[in-house]
């Protein structure tokens, strides 16, 4: 062959061959080009999208797409829906205006040749939760719609990876990181009931929006930082997880400022956690942690702080505000609490909780609280607040209206409320005034008549109370009070010190033991007070005086504080029953001994006697006193009609040697140190306790005074010049004694044989004395005293003394002796 021939053959070849390859790839760069214009003005033809629509939905893949597009940078689809295999769900879970898009192969070391990834970025999203989510966002709301939606999908034969997923989200930015598996594969596990959700509630429309009404006072303004990694099962939700996180800087919340927020959590079947949910102040914080368990329907948590800012209190619901105000609960800041929840079903959380809690500055009523800490449980509707430990302020403005010094003090002890049962108890020890917690305790008006008893006037008792009732059942109230007290009062009876232990219960007060000290004396016994039946049972041996024994047993009788004054070193024991409503169950005994004993008529020293009772009769029984030097015994009794306003009563006694100088300065009725005189008798008197005593006074008796010098008395004074008128030559008159009997009745004391003895002139009357008018009397001198030759005298001389008959009247401060006859 010719060698130039053949070259120049296969120059003509190669250069046929390059016409062709040039012809053929320009050819292809003008189709490229030609279907790149085409996909880019007209997009993907609709035979074919809809082909790889279907063929998208056969691989599990429920996505529709109105329109694909080609770009510079990959594909754009219009309209993108990404629905639920789920029946019920209608509406697409995903729907994005445009979608961006760039397919590759998959990089993944087990990827099978058919597998390949899409980097997406979507604009104009649109979100509908499926109805197994268990929550119903409401048409309209902000959290349907996103900003910007960016991630990378890999699809594989039996699932969709995302990862490195953006969004921008209710002015938040989210990445998001996981995997959706398909819903053909073979199930390893029953598939969920069609009713069980994600959530362990059910959220509609109505709650989210409530929900999203609660949210608008939450203020993000730097956003916050969501991270979300998950794993979606379409063929089984309950087998689906997710963990999420989620941090804030600078939020607010109401116009409270925090320096942070954070929640955190995970749900992998069959449990929903929340690890960690909580906003911080600077180094406080408040958090909560929890988690719900599908299987038992179950839920536990716990919520814990140390922030206790006052304006923390705005942030719980508007009806828990309003609870506080009714039930009159202040606080100052919000209470320290680490409490426990559950295990019980979401919505009985509340009911079902235990933990600690402390405050400072708190209020319940008009109960100051300055400190409070201890711990509180909840089950069902059981309210428990155990190892309490409290100071409670004083109320000292108060004083003044109580009558007691209202300190404040410590408490330590529990207290309960059980709504099943609609019953109340409190168990504390104390140091404080019982009295502040009268207006606590205003609506158990049982509570506060025992603890009104009770004033303490410089500082406040030590003791325990324990109080309880059965709401309304009145009978099922009772109270316990065990406690040691200063300077203090118990049914306006002083004490220098009291250690008593009080009981009530079923309408009646004991008191078992009562140990009390009024300066040297002392008391100690028991008392029980039966309201239902109205008597006082008593057991008590007392230096008291009989008016304060009075006011324990029955304050309103007054008998010795209006009647009977006693005075100086007294012992009483007295032990019975007395009947307050009727009388008729009275039934004690009494033993008095007192220094001195003030009466209207007189006053007593060395006073011992009986006191008996017996129905509505009171008798002092074997009385034996001393009456200004002298002596003196008698009985005293009195019938009491609790109905009835008068204290009839009826007294005879005895006495002699009285010194009747000393009497008559007890009566006020005498002005001269010369009187002198030893007075005795006896008298049997009826009278009323609760009027003027001559208003009702009946009876009779006898009076003498021996070997004293009377002239000096006031009402002897006109009788002395009288005398000298008619006899001038006596110029000493002198009176050494006088006696009479006498009769009490109808407001005037009568003696028909009233007798004035002298050493030489002796004097005889009759008449009476009369309130307020005085005396009507007439007195007849007589020549010397009584003897043998005064008989003889007097037998020539009355006829003619008769003539000078004597007249008096006026009262005994200002008497008038006037002749009867000239």
């Amino acid at each position: 062959m010719n060698l130039p021939h053949f070259s120049r053959c296969l120059t003509r070849g190669t250069y046929h061959a390059s016409r062709v390859v040039v012809v053929a790839v320009s050819c292809l760069v003008i189709l490229a080009l030609a279907a790149f214009l085409y996909l880019r003005i007209h997009g993907v033809p609709g035979p074919v999208l809809r082909a790889v629509v279907r063929r998208a939905n056969a691989a599990g893949i429920p996505v529709e797409v109105d329109r694909i597009t080609l770009t510079l940078n990959g594909w754009r689809a219009d309209n993108v829906r990404y629905y639920s295999m789920h029946p019920d769900d209608l509406k697409p879970l995903f729907r994005s205006d445009h979608l961006f898009f760039s397919v590759r192969n998959s990089k993944a070391p087990d990827a099978a040749s058919n597998d390949w990834n899409v980097d997406v970025e979507a604009e104009g999203i649109d979100m509908v939760p499926s109805v197994t989510w268990g929550v119903e966002i409401p048409p309209g709301s902000a959290c349907l719609h996103a900003e910007h939606l960016g991630a990378s999908l890999g699809f594989r034969s039996d699932r969709v990876v995302l990862s490195n997923g953006k969004m921008q989200w209710l002015g938040s930015r989210f990445a998001v990181n996981g995997t959706i598996l398909k819903g053909e594969r073979e199930q390893k596990k029953p598939p969920a009931p069609p009713q069980r959700t994600i959530l362990p509630v059910f959220v509609d429309a109505r709650r989210f929006q409530a929900l999203e009404k609660q949210l608008a006072a939450l203020s993000l303004p730097r956003g916050a930082t969501v991270d979300i990694d998950f794993r979606l099962d379409m063929a089984d939700y309950s087998a689906s997880r997710v963990a999420f996180s989620c941090k804030a800087e600078a939020p607010s919340v109401h116009g409270i400022s925090f320096s942070g927020a954070e929640l955190s959590g995970s749900y992998t079947y069959p449990e929903l956690r929340i690890d960690r949910a909580g906003v911080a102040l600077g180094d406080e914080e408040c958090w909560l942690e929890g988690t719900y368990a599908f299987d038992s329907k179950k839920a536990v948590g716990t919520l814990a702080n140390t922030i206790v800012e006052k304006g923390m209190l705005r942030l719980f619901p508007e009806k828990v505000g309003g609870a506080l105000a009714k039930i009159g609960l202040r606080m100052d800041e919000l209470p320290q609490l680490k409490i426990a929840f559950g295990p019980t079903p979401p919505g009985e959380l509340r009911n079902h909780f235990a933990g600690t809690f402390s405050i400072h500055g708190a209020a319940y009523k008009d109960l100051g609280i300055e400190t409070l800490a201890g711990r509180i449980k909840r089950e069902n509707n059981r309210f428990d607040l155990s190892e309490l430990d409290g100071v409670v302020a004083g109320q000292e403005s108060r004083a003044d209206e109580t009558g007691s010094a209202m300190h404040g003090g410590f408490a330590r002890g529990s207290c309960f409320w059980d709504g099943d049962r609609r019953e109340f108890g409190v168990d504390v020890d104390a140091c404080l005034d019982p009295n502040i917690l009268v207006g606590v305790l205003s609506p158990i008006r049982i509570a506060t008549n025992i603890i009104e008893r009770f004033s303490f006037k410089d500082q406040p008792p030590v003791g325990h109370v324990a109080v309880g009732m059965v709401i309304p059942d009145r009978d099922s109230f009772y109270i316990d009070i065990a406690g040691k007290g200063t300077n203090a009062l118990f049914q306006g009876v002083a004490f220098d010190s009291i250690d008593v232990v009080q009981t009530y219960r079923h309408g009646k007060v004991k008191l078992d033991p009562l140990a009390a000290m009024q300066g040297t004396a002392s008391t100690k016994g028991s008392v029980l007070l039966d309201f239902h039946h109205s008597t006082a049972t008593f057991d008590i041996a007392s230096g008291m005086k009989p008016a304060d024994i009075e006011d324990l047993v029955y304050p309103k009788l007054k008998l010795f504080e209006k009647h009977i004054g006693v005075e100086g070193n007294v012992h009483t024991e007295a032990k019975g029953v007395f009947d307050w409503k009727s009388m008729q169950k009275t039934d004690f005994l009494a033993t008095i001994r007192a220094d001195r004993v003030g009466l209207p008529v007189a006053e007593l020293d060395r006073f011992s006697a009986k006191v008996r009772g017996t129905g509505p009769v009171v008798a002092v029984e074997d009385a034996a006193f001393g009456l200004y030097g002298g002596k003196g015994e008698g009985k005293l009794s009195f019938a009491w009609n609790p109905g009835k306003k008068n204290l009839p009563y009826e007294t005879s006694f005895t006495f002699s040697n009285v010194d009747f100088h000393r009497f008559l300065v007890f009566l006020g009725a005498d002005h001269s140190s010369t009187l002198s005189g030893k007075l005795g008798g006896n008298a049997h008197i009826r009278a009323d306790f609760s009027t003027n005593f001559y208003a009702a006074a009946q009876g009779e008796g006898f009076v003498r005074v021996e070997d004293g010098q009377l002239a000096d008395l006031p009402l002897f004074s006109g009788f002395s010049r009288v005398v000298r008128m008619v006899i001038p030559s006596f110029t000493v008159f002198s009176i050494t004694g006088l006696r009479g009997s006498f009769t009490i009745a109808d407001g005037a004391v009568s003696s028909s044989d009233a007798y004035f003895e002298g050493d030489l002139i002796s004097a005889k009357g009759e008449g009476s004395y009369r309130f307020p008018t005085g005396f009507d009397a007439t007195v007849q001198v007589q020549m010397l005293r009584d003897s043998y030759l005064s008989k003889v005298v007097r037998a020539i001389t009355d006829p003619l003394l008769k003539l000078f008959e004597m007249r008096l009247t006026g009262t005994l401060s200002n008497p008038s002796w006037k002749l009867k006859n000239f």
